[in-house]
């Protein structure tokens, strides 16, 4: 159950990604600020995550905590697994629950996230400097955001290393949901991005030109319960038409409890357990 360890990393790391720039940016990044909060009302001090297979048993290997400082400035994910070597991700917030910036260490690498908000808590940019520790190679990438009067983000720009710029503009629907990421490099038009709401403007699809399919398709799908917790993700593995699908549950606090992971067969990949100290 190798590709469901995999994604577990996932869980935790909000990260620049080469498409779905608004969910990537803002929606992430939103949710990172979010968990924070709902982590600070119910005075959580340290989560032990664990990975089960299909039949139940501890994935072997597998070692995923978060410590949470206690003034709740600083929240530090500790992975580790069979397949890769140990990793940290510290989270650092403001006093008012903004992440301001990431760092995530391995054994080779180094990568730190800055992000900087306006005074309404909208994202101006974000930064980001990787570091191949071994070689000495690095990367940044710095995504910088422009919003209208009604603090909807309409555009933005990508610059990768000082030189090669991306400029993104997004569409909105009469609500002022984004409902399309058009990205243009020198001067080509890239595969838009599509986004979908329900009639509560909960974002419930992210659309994309599929290679492997030939055709427009979700590249995620969620959906959401009474009370407005996500009850379910589906995840298209980039490149296939391969598909996860997430169901997670909650406590009566808002705290997740449990994630089960299925295929496109809706197999049983495994289980997500979460355990929190207050």
């Amino acid at each position: 159950m190798k590709r469901l360890s995999v994604f577990v990393f996932l869980l935790f790391y909000v990260k620049i990604s080469f498409s779905q720039y608004y969910y990537q940016d803002i929606v992430a990044t939103q949710q990172a600020n979010q968990k924070w909060a709902l982590y600070k009302s119910n005075k959580v001090r340290s989560v032990i995550i664990s990975s089960f297979e299909k039949d139940d048993r501890p994935t072997e290997g597998f070692e995923c905590r978060q410590n949470i400082s206690r003034d709740f400035s600083k929240m530090t994910t500790y992975t580790k697994a069979n397949f890769s070597k140990e990793t940290f991700l510290t989270s650092f917030y403001s006093t008012n629950g903004l992440l301001e910036k990431t760092v995530d260490t391995g054994k080779n690498y180094l990568s730190t996230t800055a992000y900087i908000y306006d005074q309404a808590g909208n994202v101006l940019s974000i930064t980001n400097t990787s570091t191949e520790t071994f070689s000495g190679t690095k990367d940044m990438e710095e995504h910088s955001w422009k919003y209208n009067a009604d603090s909807k983000p309409v555009s933005m720009i990508k610059v990768k290393n000082g030189t090669d710029t991306t400029f993104i503009s997004l569409v909105q629907d009469e609500k002022g949901n984004v409902v399309e990421e058009r990205p243009v490099r020198n001067n080509n038009a890239l595969p838009v991005v599509y986004y979908y709401y329900d009639d509560r403007n909960r974002l419930t699809d992210v659309v994309r030109y599929n290679d492997a399919a030939k055709r427009l398709l979700p590249e995620y799908m969620f959906a959401y319960n009474s009370n407005d917790r996500l009850s379910s993700m589906l995840y298209v593995v980039p490149g296939s038409s391969d598909y996860q699908k997430w169901l997670y549950e909650y406590h009566d606090n808002g705290l997740r409890s449990q994630e089960t992971c299925y295929n496109k067969l809706k197999e049983l990949l495994g289980k997500i357990g979460y355990q929190y100290n207050y």
